[in-house]
């Protein structure tokens, strides 16, 4: 359900983007992080709410996946 309101925010904001004159890669890659931020966030503080043993190197590889795939997603569309 997270995932799903994720990209659902993310394609709305991405198609007024692409309604505007001047948007630029940089509006893009800015949604994008702020997105994944916010959601990636959420969902890495619900990891570590129900998993009592989470190490750091997960934590630290699912923080970068949650935070830059919006980004590229954004970025390609």
């Amino acid at each position: 359900m997270i995932k799903g309101m994720e990209y659902g925010l993310l394609g709305l904001a991405i198609a007024r983007i692409q309604k505007w004159e001047h948007g630029r890669i940089t509006h893009y890659v800015v949604t994008g992080f702020l997105v994944g931020l916010v959601f990636g966030g959420f969902a890495l503080a619900l990891i570590l709410q129900a998993t009592e043993d989470v190490g750091t190197v997960d934590l630290l590889t699912r923080g970068v996946n949650e935070l830059m795939f919006p980004v590229g997603c954004s970025v390609v569309v």
